[in-house]
Formats: C-alpha cells, sequence, structure tokens
C-alpha cells in the first residue's frame, strides 16, 4: 500500500496537490457524472488526503439526489451503509487525518465513486430559482386547496400558526394533485420564509419530531423536520416497505452534519423523496445498485496508481499554518487570562 507522509496537519481552501477546494469539488462532480472513472478515482482520493471529508460526502449526497434519484433507487440505502462504516473507522483512529493511510478506508470511498459512477445519470432535479416576496396577497393567489384540514396529517399543538397555510398547500398536493411543480413551490416558500425571519432575527421554531435531536434547539426544532415528518408518513400509506426505508435513509443522510444551511444546499435530497413517491408504481426497486460487479476487482490496484500520483505532493518539512483572526483573537483572550 502506499502510505501518505506529510507534516500538514490543516487543508482549508487549498487540497493535499495545491489544488483549489471548490475546483476539486466540481470536477469530482463532473467525472462521475460523466462516468469518467480515473479522474473521479484521482479527486476522491486528493479530498480523502486533504482530510476534506465532509465535502466529500457532501459531493456524494448532490450526485444521489440531484442526477441520479430513481434511476438507482435503493442508492441511498448502499451510501447510508457506507456512512455508518464510515463513523466506525473514523472513531476507531480518533483521527480523520489517519483514514488516508487505511486501506477499507481508501476502498470505502473508492467503492462509492465507483458505484456513482456506473449509475444512470440523466434528469436534473428543479434547479429552478424562487423568489417571494411573501405579501399577503400573493400567497392568497397560489392558493388551491380547498380547506385547511390537510394540515390535521401532520400538525402538533406547538407547532407555529404562522406556517399553517403553507404545510396544508403542502399535503394537499402531496396527497391529492400529486403536482410537482406545486409541491416544490411550497417546499421552497416555507424554507426561504424560514431564511427570511431569521435575518430578521424572528426565529419559528416548530414541536420537535424524532427525526433529529440535538442539544441546540434552533437546530432540532427547525421547520424543516415537518417536511420530513411529512414525506415519511406519505411513504408509510404506499404500501411499500422498501420505499418508507429509503425515504427514512435519505432524511438520516439529509441530517449528517446537520446546518441551517443544509435546508437550501441539500434541497435535492427532498425533491429525491419527492420523486419516490410520486412515480414509486413506476420504479423498479429490484434493480441492482451496480450491475457490473467485475468493476470492483480492480479498485484497490487503481487506488495505489492514484496514490502514488498524489504522493509526489508530499511536503515533508515543517510547515506554519497562519492563524485565522478568530484564532489569534482566542490566544490573545488566552495570553491576557495567563497573566491575570
Amino acid at each position: 500500500m502506499i502510505s501518505i507522509k506529510d507534516n500538514r496537519k490543516v487543508f482549508k481552501t487549498a487540497t493535499f496537490s495545491n489544488y483549489k477546494k471548490n475546483e476539486v469539488c466540481k470536477q469530482l462532480t463532473l467525472s462521475i457524472y460523466y462516468s469518467k472513472h480515473e479522474e473521479a478515482f484521482f479527486w476522491t482520493c486528493e479530498l480523502l488526503c486533504s482530510n476534506m471529508l465532509i465535502e466529500l460526502w457532501n459531493v456524494y449526497f448532490t450526485l444521489m439526489s440531484k442526477f441520479i434519484h430513481s434511476y438507482n433507487p435503493k442508492l441511498p440505502l448502499f451510501i447510508y451503509k457506507k456512512y455508518e462504516s464510515f463513523k466506525q473507522l473514523s472513531e476507531s483512529y480518533g483521527d480523520d487525518l489517519k483514514l488516508r493511510n487505511d486501506m477499507n478506508s481508501r476502498l470505502l470511498f473508492g467503492s462509492i465513486t465507483l458505484v456513482l459512477c456506473e449509475s444512470q445519470k440523466y434528469t436534473i432535479l428543479d434547479d429552478l430559482t424562487y423568489k417571494f416576496d411573501f405579501k399577503i396577497e400573493n400567497l392568497y393567489e397560489n392558493l388551491k386547496a380547498p380547506n385547511v384540514e390537510y394540515i390535521n396529517y401532520i400538525w402538533l399543538p406547538n407547532d407555529p400558526k404562522e406556517y399553517i397555510v403553507p404545510f396544508n398547500e403542502l399535503i394537499y398536493h402531496l396527497r391529492e394533485t400529486k403536482q410537482k411543480t406545486d409541491i416544490h413551490f411550497w417546499i421552497n416558500w416555507i424554507i426561504q420564509y424560514d431564511t427570511l425571519c431569521r435575518k430578521k432575527k424572528k426565529i419559528i421554531l416548530c414541536y420537535p419530531r424524532h427525526i433529529y435531536t440535538c442539544k441546540n434547539e434552533k437546530l432540532s426544532n427547525n421547520i424543516i423536520w415537518i417536511i420530513w415528518d411529512i414525506l415519511i408518513k406519505c411513504s408509510k400509506e404506499c404500501s411499500n416497505p422498501i420505499l418508507n426505508e429509503i425515504i427514512i435513509i435519505i432524511s438520516k443522510l439529509f441530517s449528517t452534519r446537520y446546518s441551517i444551511s443544509c435546508n437550501k444546499n441539500r434541497i435535492h435530497m427532498i425533491y429525491h423523496c419527492i420523486e419516490l413517491l410520486l412515480l414509486h408504481k413506476t420504479i423498479d426497486f429490484k434493480t441492482d445498485i451496480l450491475k457490473e460487479k467485475k468493476t470492483l476487482s480492480n479498485l484497490e490496484e487503481n487506488l495505489n496508481v492514484i496514490f502514488d500520483q498524489i504522493k509526489k505532493h508530499e511536503v515533508s518539512e515543517n510547515i506554519e499554518v497562519p492563524q485565522t483572526k478568530h484564532e489569534k483573537k482566542i490566544d490573545l483572550y488566552k495570553n491576557i487570562y495567563n497573566n491575570l
């Protein structure tokens, strides 16, 4: 196995081989989308060597839900299983930087990249930009539900009244009209209204759901969990256990390293679930996650070739990483405290 020996501990905006982080993520997405295996393996290993693992997972989530979705319906189950294995590896080392020299870790990420490369990729799930002014008169123009009884499907006593009408519309379209355009409209309305309220320092929280728990109430009680509660309940009504399992798994992947920004950045995971709910009768859930199993046989050899290339960019001498303004401020306070 090719071992990486490098003295750098932190990679922020530049990767191991001194590429821009955002450009690497972009190139990885493109190479997987166009099934360019060698390039995809290279960018995967580049992020792994740079300890940019959450960025790597976010690329996987985007590809899974934005470009593949119903074409490989059981893919979320595979991704989640790999993520659970990753967590065990991470906990065993206690330092994610060491994972780049663990063959199990390399094979884990390599196999995900391979499966994504081999998956069919066609339709981009709704990349429309929604702009709302949130005026009452404009809200009423988009109301189509015949009554407000649909909200009883999901509403809990301490949920905010401000969202009754939007969620009533969302549930109506999910359960009755099945119109994807209207469903996406209200999903975006709810998320953007939450963003607007936060900007105005008016944070509206919902009653906590079992889907996501966190010590930070602003995260665990965010309005997004009502959306997930609706999607999971709708999946249970479809009399398709595998569909229900997949949507629950996607919700768990959505909550990985969750922050409020995930509501917008991972919205395609919500679209993914909507697509499954609307098309579940026509989707073949028996589709193999990876049709050509023989492509896995040379995976370790291919990864070794890539790591041999990346190893050339090792830095052996000690390099002092410049402190951020925040880090300098913390050090200043520590010095003041120690000199008291």
